[in-house]
C-alpha cells in the first residue's frame, strides 16, 4: 500500500475530476504537502502544473501548503507551472492565496514573464494586473482622525474585482457597472485615484497600475456623469436606457478603424489629465497617438490595452469588435443592445 505521501503526489498529479478526495485522505493520514518528490515537486507544485485549480485551494487551505516555495532545482513557483498551464482559475486560487507575483527562478524570470515567453499572454496580464485585497482593504478602515472610510466595506469585493479586471475597454467597464450597480459610488473613483498616487509614490514604482487606475478613475466618474445625463435627457429613471444610451455616445464608429468615438475620447482625455506627466510609459502612449487622428490605427484602446497588459494580449484573441470581451462568436448578448442602433 503507498504511503500517505505517495497516496498524495498521486492524487496530486491526477487529471481533472480525480483525485480531489484521496489527497484531502491523505491530509489527513499526516501527509506533508510541502515535502517534495524525487523529481523535487511538491504536491502543490503537481497540482498547479496539472491545472487543478480545486486541488490547490484544498493543499493551501487545508493543508497549508507554503503557496511561495521555490526549492525546485529551476526555481519554479506554483504560481510559475500555473502560469505555464495556461490556467486562469489555477492562477488566480494561487493569486488569492498569497502566491506572489514578483518572485523569480533561477533565470530571473517572473510568472508573468515566464506565461508571456510561451504566448500565454492573457495569463502574464492575469498576473501583471493583480492587486492584492489587502492593499484595498485599507481604503475600508478608518485611520487618524477620519470618523468614517474612504472605501465603504461593502464596496470591498465589486472594487477589488474592478481593480483586477483586464479588459479596459470603456464598453465592456459599461456592462461591469451595470451588472455592480454597487460601484455607481463617488468613493469608489476617488479611492481610484488614491490607489493611482500610492502605486506612482511607491518605492517599487508600478507606472503600469498607476495609470490603469487613474484611467479607471475617470472613466468611472465620466460614465456616472453620462449616465446621469442620459437619465435628464430621456426624462426617466430607467438605469437600462441609461445603459444603452451612453454605451451609444462611447461606441458610435468614426474614422477608418470604426473606432468608438467615446471610447477614444474619454482615453485621449486619461492621457491630458495623468498628473504624472515625467512618466516614461505616459510619454510613450501619448507619442504613439500623436500621429494618428481619431478612429485611425492606432486606436487609444489599442494603446491603453498595449501599454497595460502587453501588446500580444489581443493578438491571438477572438475578442468582441465593440467591447473587448473574448468569447467565441462575433458580439457578446449585449453588444447587441449595442448594435441594434443605426449610426
Amino acid at each position: 500500500a503507498n504511503s500517505p505521501q505517495d497516496s498524495l503526489i498521486l492524487a496530486a498529479s491526477a487529471e481533472s475530476g480525480s483525485g480531489l478526495e484521496a489527497a484531502r485522505l491523505a491530509l489527513l493520514a499526516g501527509a506533508d504537502p510541502n515535502l517534495p518528490d524525487e523529481q523535487g515537486m511538491t504536491p502543490l507544485l503537481h497540482a498547479a502544473f496539472k491545472a487543478r485549480a480545486d486541488l490547490v485551494a484544498l493543499l493551501v487551505d487545508t493543508g497549508k501548503a507554503d503557496v511561495n516555495w521555490d526549492g525546485h532545482e529551476h526555481g519554479y513557483t506554483a504560481l510559475m507551472f500555473a502560469a505555464l498551464s495556461n490556467s486562469e482559475p489555477t492562477v488566480l486560487s494561487l493569486l488569492r492565496r498569497g502566491a506572489r507575483a514578483y518572485k523569480t527562478n533561477r533565470l530571473g524570470r517572473t510568472a508573468s514573464q515566464m506565461a508571456a515567453f510561451v504566448g500565454h499572454h492573457r495569463i502574464a496580464s492575469l498576473i501583471g494586473n493583480y492587486f492584492e485585497r489587502e492593499e484595498l482593504e485599507h481604503y475600508t478602515r478608518c485611520h487618524g482622525l477620519e470618523t468614517k472610510p474612504k472605501l465603504p466595506p461593502h464596496l470591498l469585493e465589486d472594487t477589488w474585482m474592478l481593480v483586477t479586471d483586464v479588459n479596459l475597454n470603456p464598453a465592456h467597464l459599461c456592462y461591469t457597472l451595470e451588472s455592480r450597480p454597487a460601484l455607481l459610488n463617488p468613493a469608489v473613483p476617488r479611492v481610484l485615484e488614491l490607489l493611482s498616487e500610492s502605486q506612482w509614490k511607491r518605492r517599487d514604482l508600478n507606472e503600469v497600475l498607476s495609470i490603469k487606475f487613474f484611467y479607471l478613475a475617470v472613466a468611472v466618474r465620466h460614465l456616472l456623469a453620462e449616465w446621469e445625463r442620459c437619465r435628464v435627457e430621456s426624462g426617466k429613471d430607467d438605469g437600462q436606457v441609461s445603459l444603452d444610451q451612453a454605451l451609444r455616445r462611447l461606441t458610435q464608429p468614426v474614422g477608418p478603424a470604426r473606432a468608438g468615438r467615446g471610447s477614444e475620447e474619454l482615453i485621449r482625455r486619461v492621457l491630458r489629465e495623468y498628473p504624472y506627466t515625467e512618466s516614461n510609459l505616459l510619454r510613450t502612449m501619448i507619442r504613439s497617438l500623436a500621429s494618428s487622428r481619431l478612429g485611425c490605427r492606432p486606436t487609444a484602446v489599442s494603446v491603453l490595452n498595449g501599454a497595460v497588459n502587453g501588446q500580444q494580449f489581443f493578438a491571438d484573441q477572438d475578442a468582441c469588435e465593440v467591447c473587448d470581451k473574448f468569447i467565441g462568436c462575433r458580439h457578446c448578448a449585449g453588444c447587441r443592445v449595442v448594435n441594434r442602433y443605426e449610426f
